[in-house]
Formats: C-alpha cells, sequence, structure tokens
C-alpha cells in the first residue's frame, strides 16, 4: 500500500463506533487513521470513535478494492464479528481524472464481500 496515498484511485474503508485500538488488536491491520469520540478536527469534534484503512494506485477501482479486500482477508470472520457491532460501516472509492479513465466497475467477489460488510457506499469522480 501507499501509505501518503498518491494515487489516481483510493479506497476507503471506515468503521465507526468502536474502539480504534479494539479494531486494530482484533484484525491485526495498522490503520491509515483513528479517532476517539470528542477528539477535536479541523471540522469541529469526532462524535464517535472511528478507525480506517484505504489503498490507493494509479490503477483501476477493480485492482485496488481487490488489494484492500485482500489485506482483509486474513481476519476476514473477525471483521465480520466486529461490522455486526459497528455503528456504521462506510466505504469510498474516489477516482481522480475520472473522465481520461475507463469507466469503473468491481469484480464478482468483491461484490459479495461488500454485500458481507453491508457498508455505505459511495464513488465520487473527479
Amino acid at each position: 500500500m501507499n501509505s501518503n496515498l498518491q494515487g489516481s484511485t483510493r479506497v476507503y474503508l471506515t468503521i465507526y463506533g468502536i474502539n480504534p485500538s479494539e479494531v486494530t488488536r482484533r484484525l491485526g491491520i495498522s490503520p491509515r487513521k483513528t479517532g476517539l469520540a470528542g477528539s477535536r478536527l479541523r471540522s469541529g469534534v469526532l462524535t464517535r470513535d472511528m478507525w480506517e484503512i484505504s489503498e490507493a494506485s494509479d490503477e483501476e477501482l477493480a485492482d485496488v478494492m481487490d488489494r484492500l479486500l485482500q489485506r482483509l482477508r486474513p481476519s476476514w470472520d473477525e471483521l465480520l464479528e466486529i461490522v455486526e457491532s459497528a455503528e456504521e460501516i462506510e466505504m469510498e472509492a474516489a477516482i481522480y481524472n475520472a473522465s481520461e479513465r475507463p469507466s469503473p466497475f468491481l469484480r464478482p467477489d468483491a461484490m459479495a464481500a461488500l454485500g458481507a460488510l453491508r457498508p455505505q457506499f459511495q464513488i465520487s469522480l473527479y
């Protein structure tokens, strides 16, 4: 993963409502960003705990999503338990220079994985 998120395709998975240290411990995955309810942000105060991972590349959306899901697979059962107790799961795909790229798509196995996670899913085209 490119930790500074360079790349024209970025995928984020954010889990809300569970202590981020617990999520990190249970999944064994280092997050991109975490926050505790009450933490100060530039735009205000975080109202609930959050934990986020991401993947970024100049590849197509399907490839970036596959890589993010591959990072989650070793702890998939644990992730599904976390999802059950989370307040909300969000996923965003941000695609830059979208007018110069092929139409975004996801492979069937990625769609099945997203179905299990049940995130609020957003695609942002820039």
